[in-house]
């Protein structure tokens, strides 16, 4: 049965995160060029639409698939149906949260910053930096922890499990492996037009430190959502923006 609460609230948080995340990154990665024609607000206004649509849709696909493969959103679930915050399943999902969270959150600033980062050119690695910033605190955790793990975990996850486990009749952890890896895949990939719009140029290796970091994200967050919940797989997406947000402004402020 089609859980219409659970939509309901996994739509509207998806919906004002995106909200609150995306216009400021659309500005600052149109700041200065002169080849738009469409006036910026309303390309900021159609990103939102955009981007809403897309999570109002993969809600919807996870809300439908994600019960016949063992996957779940306890927490927000007990939360859609009135159980007030329901703190003791948010705190059986906390532990691996910050553990799993905090060991890939030094995985990714490690890479981003000794390995990938001073490989990358410096004008669009600074631009998509500045991009980043521009989100917020606040917007940052909120379109990394909630709207991109309900679209990706909650939505892609969910669907290629049940594709992999129920229809094409893979092993189970099989299927929940090809599915983290899949949705890994598909949410790297998503952030290549920012990635271009920045300024980087797409090479090979733009592609693979791409993918490589964000597989890092994923590998973790997709681990938690299968064995933890969903609410795990958002707070260690959070705990990475949490970090990383300080980092990234106080590398702007001191070039500005």
């Amino acid at each position: 049965m089609f859980d219409g609460a659970l939509f309901a609230l996994l739509s509207a948080c998806s919906v004002v995160a995106i909200a609150i995340a995306m216009p400021g990154h659309v500005k600052r990665l149109l700041s200065g060029r002169t080849d738009i024609k469409v006036p910026i607000p309303l390309v900021m206004a159609g990103a939102v639409v955009q981007q809403s649509l897309f999570a109002v849709g993969l809600t919807a696909a996870g809300v439908a698939v994600a019960p016949r493969t063992g996957l779940a959103a306890p927490w927000f679930a007990a939360v859609a149906h009135g159980e007030g915050w329901a703190w003791g399943v948010a705190a059986a999902q906390l532990p691996a949260a910050l553990l799993v969270g905090g060991a890939s959150v030094a995985v990714f600033l490690l890479l981003y910053y000794q390995v990938l980062g001073p490989r990358m050119p410096a004008q669009g690695f600074t631009r998509t930096e500045e991009s980043r910033v521009a989100m917020g605190l606040l917007g940052r955790v909120l379109m990394g922890g909630i709207a991109e793990e309900v679209m990706f975990r909650w939505g892609v996850m969910s669907v290629v499990a049940w594709l992999a486990v129920s229809v094409i009749g893979m092993p189970f952890g099989a299927g929940m492996w090809t599915a983290i890896v899949v949705a890994g895949l598909l949410f790297a990939l998503g952030h290549l037009p920012g990635v271009v719009a920045a300024g980087l140029k797409l090479s090979p290796f733009i592609l693979v430190a791409v993918i490589t970091l964000n597989m890092v994200v994923s590998l973790a967050c997709g681990w938690l959502f299968w064995k933890h919940g969903l609410l795990a797989a958002v707070i260690a997406h959070a705990l990475l923006h949490a970090v990383w947000h300080p980092v990234e402004r106080s590398r702007v402020l001191r070039r500005s």
